[in-house]
């Protein structure tokens, strides 16, 4: 693994614009899964929590680490106790006494290995205040999140699974949870799901859910109101297989709407390619709707947060040909920058020389975003953290160049490739330009929407030069090879 923390990085950073504070980094830990999870912002610094283990043993040493990391992106951790056994702290919040909350499961192994809700109380520096186990309910424990709500009680949500890594017949954990940890409430829901939100009007919440189209047999997601004591109220939103067929994220905005990013149903594979964002007011009435790119190339949302909103923009992560671990060729993972209406105003697609696996994104109160997940080397499940901030517009420095990962405005795929290309780009209209070695241009087209499929059956094999033209400027090139 490439060295970041390094003399070499500190000057880079110093000589591009140390004022403006836009980096990249890595953290490189002994890791083969490393899911992250929510990212907490305080006092000008950054929290999270991540799992570490030693070796590809599930039940071997896999317990969790919390970070802190300050506004010039230099990191410091502390590791939880109880190494030896499984702990997950997936999600984190302030609590009214100025300390922070992770919560999350950890593993019983002498209760018919059940899992318990798992809580730590820490303060800004990282030092343990307190720790509680409470309740053996919780089977194998997922995606996790939470938020202060009503009476200033926490709300806790864990998607489970009576056997590790199984989807089929997920349930739901829900708990609230007093200022102090106490756990007021808590119970099992026979749905699966990946997140939650507050109600505000009903002072009640909504859980995303998965159903079934008996028709078809395909999935599809809908929205269910529950009360403050987790009773079933009504169904007020539902969405199709084309639009949002599998788990999402949901952002409550502080214009009161919702904003969710989810998969699209992409047919009998067994992977969703693509993925959208929905807006729904209030009222949970659906506004807009956006898509991301097309088949056949995978591109989906992060697993734990992918959505979030500052002032008039909306933002939406996503992972772009991530196929899992042991990859033979990099992959990106993407940021696009929206308006409130879900019109795309940038696209930005970070990486190509690693395995990406973004997790969640935050904005933070100045607007900027921060971007957390995983990444390996190329062929290999050995996994590092990764965490960036960039600027509004997605960028690290203002010449959008930025040698510790690489930022494009566009991408082709396949690349290489044969009969057909496709581009995507978050910028348009414009114009793509496709060039010979001999400086000729052989192809040119108008680009009009995300994604865009292009016929190269009458291009002769070999290298071509492309850039992606708009309003008279270059935004983007690159070169493409013809099989």
């Amino acid at each position: 693994m490439k060295k970041i923390l390094t003399l070499a990085f500190a000057i880079f950073v110093i000589t591009n614009g140390f004022s403006q504070n836009y980096w990249f980094k890595i953290i490189e830990s002994p890791n083969y899964q490393n899911p992250v999870g929510d990212i907490l912002i305080s006092n000008n610094k950054l929290y999270f929590n991540a799992i570490e283990q030693n070796n590809s043993n599930f039940y071997d040493n896999y317990h969790s680490i919390i970070f802190r990391v300050d506004q010039y992106g230099s990191y410091t951790n502390t590791q939880i106790i109880n190494h030896n056994d499984v702990n997950v702290l997936g999600s984190t919040i302030k609590l009214l006494n100025g300390n922070n909350l992770a919560l999350g499961h950890y593993y019983l192994s002498e209760n018919n290995n059940e899992f318990a809700l798992y809580m730590i109380e820490y303060d800004e520096d990282l030092n343990i205040i307190d720790e509680v186990i409470d309740s053996i309910d919780i089977k194998f424990g997922y995606i996790m999140n939470s938020f202060v709500g009503y009476n200033d009680e926490i709300y806790f949500h864990c998607m489970t699974s009576n056997t590790p890594f199984t989807f089929g017949s997920d349930n739901v954990y829900l708990a609230r949870i007093s200022q102090q940890k106490e756990t007021i409430l808590d119970t099992i829901i026979e749905k699966g799901s990946y997140d939650f939100a507050p109600y505000p009007i009903h002072n009640s919440i909504i859980i995303q859910s998965r159903g079934l189209d008996t028709s078809s047999g395909n999935n599809f997601y809908q929205l269910n109101e529950l009360d403050t004591n987790f009773n079933f109220i009504d169904t007020p939103a539902s969405f199709n297989p084309d639009s949002l067929g599998y788990f999402f994220s949901i952002e409550f905005s502080e214009d009161s709407n919702y904003y969710i990013s989810g998969m699209r149903y992409a047919g009998d594979d067994l992977f969703y390619n693509s993925f959208g964002a929905v807006k729904l007011s209030e009222n949970l009435e659906m506004n807009h709707y956006q898509n991301f790119d097309t088949l056949p190339y995978w591109h989906f949302t992060p697993n734990h947060n992918g959505i979030d909103t500052y002032g008039n923009y909306v933002y939406v992560g996503g992972n772009f040909e991530f196929r899992g671990m042991y990859q033979l060729n990099p992959n990106y993972f993407t940021l696009t920058k929206m308006d409130t209406a879900l019109n795309i105003l940038s696209q930005r697609y970070y990486g190509g020389d690693r395995n990406y696996l973004l997790n969640s994104i935050k904005t933070t109160p100045n607007g900027d975003v921060i971007l957390l997940g995983h990444c390996s080397e190329l062929n290999t499940d050995l996994y590092n953290i990764f965490i960036m901030k960039v600027d509004q517009n997605g960028l690290i420095t203002s010449t959008n160049q930025e040698p510790a990962i690489p930022i494009k405005n566009a991408i082709i795929t396949p690349n290489p490739g044969n009969n057909y290309l496709q581009l995507h780009t978050g910028i348009f209209p414009a114009t793509l330009q496709i060039f010979n070695t001999k400086g000729q241009m052989v192809l040119e087209r108008k680009i009009q929407q995300n994604s865009t499929t292009i016929q190269t059956q009458t291009l002769a094999a070999g290298t071509y030069v492309w850039q992606l033209q708009k309003d008279g400027s270059i935004v983007e090139v690159g070169k493409w090879v013809k099989e």
